[in-house]
């Protein structure tokens, strides 16, 4: 599990896809959800299909996909976590700063 914070991001913009690749690990059939939170109320969701692409699954390699950032200006708490074989882990985590478009 590793902690890195998202790129700061401007509200209205596009975050550029991030590419993932867990070393020796097949995740052919794993579940891979990110959410992101503020204070306790999650305001986003990407999963396998819907905003999280499999690259190469067999070599662990998956990306988060480039996406329109409408999320207000604040602070922001993502976990990126992946089951396989029903065993959940937290892959990375982090903060995630969103600023106005007039900053």
């Amino acid at each position: 599990m590793a902690a890195k914070n998202l790129p700061r991001t401007v509200s209205g913009t596009t975050l550029r896809a991030i590419n993932y690749e867990i070393v020796d690990k097949d995740l052919t059939l794993a579940t891979i959800v990110l959410k992101v939170s503020k204070q306790g109320k999650l305001f986003l969701i990407k999963t396998v299909g819907s905003g999280i692409t499999m690259v190469n699954a067999a070599e662990g390699k998956f990306k988060l996909d480039a996406f329109l950032v409408q999320l207000r200006a604040g602070a922001y708490r993502y976990n990126l976590h992946i089951t396989v074989d029903g065993i959940e882990q937290r892959y990375a985590y982090g903060i995630w700063i969103i600023v106005s478009p007039n900053e």
